[in-house]
Formats: structure tokens, C-alpha cells, sequence
């Protein structure tokens, strides 16, 4: 049964949640001299930073679809240390512009990670990961590097990096009930931690939107950023587990689907509970160029201003 709520309660350990895109232009909007909507995806992304630190989370669950994959299982780094660069500019697809970088070293928190993979990977297709017993830093790159960025500079929490499989290029539709059934998991094994946890969905949305895009154009792709926006502002689930999915298999190509149906899934723990009461907000919605982008925030009512 598909919940439509604006407000939900909670008396959850998670304390909130974000989608916030890794594209290039949200970064950095004078790649494309600040058009588009760009600068309004960068202040809002900033914003949602600054919302996010208020709540004060122990650690980020950050899913990304461009991390470390395996082919049909979900990935959880279980590293102390991340590190790695972002490069800048490949968005443009202008081989005369000189690109840039951005780099980052992480933390994980590797208790809740181990937590996780230890009661998840006998009913989940998941599984945990080191980098030769916990002495090699594993890496991060955009998907992960970029929507960590727009936190303020002199907050860094502790992460958990959450890797979808390869297999959602082609099959991301049909992941539908796992997504969801995965982060319902998710969300009741947070709810037992006695650490504050905030989401991060790494995500943009249809690829789809220009013809001289790298992926060309399809119809779809306006209504896949209509449906995806529109749960955001309702948590109506039926907009991106129905809508947004009809609109990705017709071809809208968004790498975050995956991550927004996980995080809705993990939303049925809280739309089940009791306590403080939740909504949503849809901060940004733009595709400033091939791409789409939006910014949007999930939590406790009495923390939007």
C-alpha cells in the first residue's frame, strides 16, 4: 500500500534527510556563467548543508550511484578512511576547458557500518567492503565528494558510504521492491543505534533533456523531474516508486533513482511511527543543461524555517 503524506512522525534515531545532486553545474555555476538555474541549485544545496548540521547527526548515510559497484550487490565501505577527487568541468563535455579538482579525505563510521552489513547480508543482496584489512584508504570520487561539500567547511561527521549496483543502468525499474525493501531494513536497524543519523541520496535526475546531450533526448525526462520534485514536497510514495518509475523506463536515465526509491522505502519506518511529526521540502528544481538537478530536504517539521 503506497502512503501520501505531507507531515509523518517519528521518534526515529534518524533525524533527517537530503537529496543532493553531484552534478557538476550545482558545484560550480559559473561553469555554465550562472544560467539555468544553476546558482539557484547551489544556494539551495548550501542551505540544506547548513540545515543539516543543526540536526546535528553522528554520521551521513550517503547513497551514490557512481561509488565503488558490484553487479548485483548493494556495497557498504567499511574503511576508516575514504579519500579521492572530484574533477570538475567533465560536465561540459568541452575538451578545451580546462578542468579542475576537488579533493576530499572522509571518515567512516565503521561500528554502524559493520552493524549494518553484519544484519543485513544474509537477507539483503549486500555486502561489506575493505581495503586490505583496513590499511588501504578505499576511493571516492563526484558521487560522493560533491554533495559532502555543500556541508559547512568546519562540520565533517563521520560517513557511511552506501554503493548501488551496475545493475541499475538497465534494470533500475525492476529494483523497485528491493530499493524499498532495503531501506525499510536500513531504516529499523538506524532506529535501534543510539547515533544520530541523517541520509544523503546522491542524485541527479533525468539525463535526458537535450538533444545535443550525451544521451540525446527524450520526452520523458521533464516529467521524471516533475514526478521526483513532487514527492519531494509531499512524500507521496506513489510519485516516485509509480510515476518517476514509469517515466525512468521510457528512458530518463537518472542516476539517483535508485537512491530516492531506497530512501522512500526507509521513509515507510518513519510513516509508521510515532512522535515528532516530519516533512519534506523541495528547495530546487532545475536541468541547466542535459541534466536535472533538485534540492530537497526531509525531517523533523519544527526544524524548517
Amino acid at each position: 500500500v503506497l502512503q501520501s503524506h505531507h507531515k509523518i512522525l517519528t521518534n526515529a534515531k534518524i533525524v533527517g534527510g537530503a537529496v543532493i545532486p553531484h552534478g557538476d553545474f550545482a558545484y560550480d555555476p559559473s561553469l555554465i556563467h550562472g544560467k539555468n538555474g544553476s546558482k539557484e541549485l547551489h544556494k539551495a544545496a548550501l542551505r540544506v548543508g547548513r540545515w543539516i548540521k543543526l540536526l546535528e547527526p553522528d554520521v551521513i548515510l550517503l547513497s551514490t550511484p557512481h561509488g565503488m559497484e558490484l553487479a548485483e550487490d548493494f556495497l557498504i565501505y567499511q574503511n576508516d578512511m575514504l579519500n579521492g577527487c572530484a574533477e570538475l568541468g567533465g560536465d561540459l563535455h568541452n575538451k578545451s576547458f580546462p578542468s579542475y579538482k576537488v579533493c576530499a579525505n572522509l571518515s567512516t563510521d565503521a561500528e554502524l557500518a559493520t552493524s549494518l552489513v553484519q544484519n543485513l547480508q544474509h537477507k539483503q543482496r549486500l555486502t561489506g567492503i575493505l581495503g586490505f584489512a583496513n590499511s588501504m584508504p578505499l576511493p571516492v570520487s563526484w558521487g560522493e565528494i560533491i554533495p559532502y561539500s555543500f556541508l559547512p567547511e568546519e562540520f565533517h561527521p563521520k560517513v557511511i558510504i552506501l554503493g548501488i549496483p551496475y545493475s541499475r543502468y538497465n534494470h533500475s525499474v525492476e529494483m523497485v521492491p528491493e530499493l524499498v525493501d532495503l531501506g525499510y531494513n536500513i531504516g529499523h536497524i538506524l532506529n535501534e543505534s543510539p547515533k544520530r543519523v541523517v541520509l544523503i541520496v546522491s542524485s541527479d535526475l533525468a539525463h535526458t533533456h537535450q538533444t545535443e546531450g550525451p544521451y540525446g533526448y527524450c520526452s520523458c525526462a521533464q516529467p521524471f523531474d516533475d514526478a521526483s520534485g513532487a514527492w519531494a514536497s509531499t512524500m507521496d510514495s506513489w510519485n516516485i516508486r509509480k510515476e518517476a518509475a514509469k517515466q525512468q523506463a521510457l528512458g530518463a536515465k537518472s542516476c539517483g533513482f535508485p537512491g530516492m526509491v531506497l530512501f522512500d522505502g526507509l521513509l515507510d519506518v518513519v510513516r509508521n511511527s510515532s512522535g515528532t511529526p516530519w516533512a519534506s521540502q523541495l528547495m530546487a528544481n532545475f536541468h541547466p543543461t542535459y541534466y536535472g538537478m533538485m534540492i530537497a530536504r526531509f525531517g523533523p517539521q519544527n526544524t524548517f524555517t
